[in-house]
C-alpha cells in the first residue's frame, strides 16, 4: 500500500503538482515511504517546487539540505532558494550561504550573511562569523567583536566554539583563556594541555601563594 501511495506521488509530481513535488521532496529528505534518503533527489524536488512557486520548498533546502560541495546549476538554485528563505527570516538559510560565500573567498559575503544567522539565533553561524573576524580583524575592537560573537556561540551551545575562542584568548595573553584550555585538556586535547601549563607556569603568583 504504502509503495503504491509512493508511486502516485511520484507521478503527481511529475505532472507539475507543486504540492507533490514538495512532498516528494520531503520524502527523499527524510527516507520514508519505501524511499531511501537522498539529499540529491530531495533537492531536485524540492527546486522544482520552489521554482513553481512553494516558499515553503525554499526553506526546507534552505534547513535541510547540505551546501553544495561542488559549483554548477545545484549550486546556483542552492544559492537563490537560500536568499528567498533568507528574506522570509530563515537563519539557516544565511548560514548556508555564508557556508557558500566562505568557499569561494568572499569573506565580506560570508560574513554579511553569518551576522544575520547569528543574529536569529544560529549558533554555528555566530561561531563562523567569530572565527571570520578573528581572521579580518586589524585592531582590539575587532578581536572584542569577535571574541564576543565566539562566546556567544558557546553560550549557545556549540562545543566547536571552545577552540577558536580559546586560540583567541590565548594569543591575546588573556588569563580568560586559562578556563577554555582547561575544558579542552580534560578533552585530551593536547595542546591545550601545553597552553595551559604554560599559562599556569607563567602566572603571577600571590605572596599567599608563595608562602604555602
Amino acid at each position: 500500500m504504502v509503495m503504491r501511495e509512493t508511486q502516485a506521488l511520484i507521478k503527481m509530481a511529475r505532472h507539475g503538482q507543486v504540492n507533490a513535488q514538495l512532498a516528494l521532496g520531503r520524502l527523499y529528505l527524510e527516507g520514508e515511504y519505501g524511499l531511501a534518503p537522498n539529499q540529491e533527489a530531495a533537492m531536485s524536488w524540492l527546486t522544482r517546487a520552489w521554482k513553481a512557486g512553494s516558499l515553503d520548498a525554499a526553506l526546507d533546502i534552505a534547513e535541510h539540505v547540505d551546501p553544495p560541495l561542488r559549483f554548477d546549476v545545484t549550486t546556483a538554485d542552492y544559492i537563490a532558494a537560500c536568499k528567498d528563505a533568507s528574506a522570509a527570516g530563515s537563519a539557516a538559510a544565511d548560514f548556508g550561504l555564508g557556508t557558500i560565500y566562505t568557499s569561494v573567498g568572499d569573506n565580506l559575503s560570508a560574513i554579511a550573511s553569518f551576522r544575520r544567522a547569528a543574529e536569529g539565533g544560529h549558533a554555528a553561524a555566530a561561531r563562523r562569523l567569530g572565527e571570520l573576524l578573528v581572521a579580518e580583524a586589524v585592531d582590539a575592537s575587532s578581536f572584542q567583536t569577535a571574541r564576543a560573537w565566539l562566546e556567544e556561540a558557546a553560550q549557545r551551545g556549540d562545543a566547536n566554539a571552545a577552540r577558536p575562542l580559546a586560540d583567541l584568548l590565548w594569543r591575546q595573553q588573556d588569563p580568560a583563556a586559562e578556563s577554555w584550555l582547561r575544558q579542552l585538556s580534560m578533552k585530551g586535547d593536547t595542546e591545550s594541555m601545553v597552553r595551559l601549563a604554560e599559562m599556569l607556569l607563567h602566572a603571577p603568583q600571590t605572596s599567599a601563594q608563595v608562602l604555602q
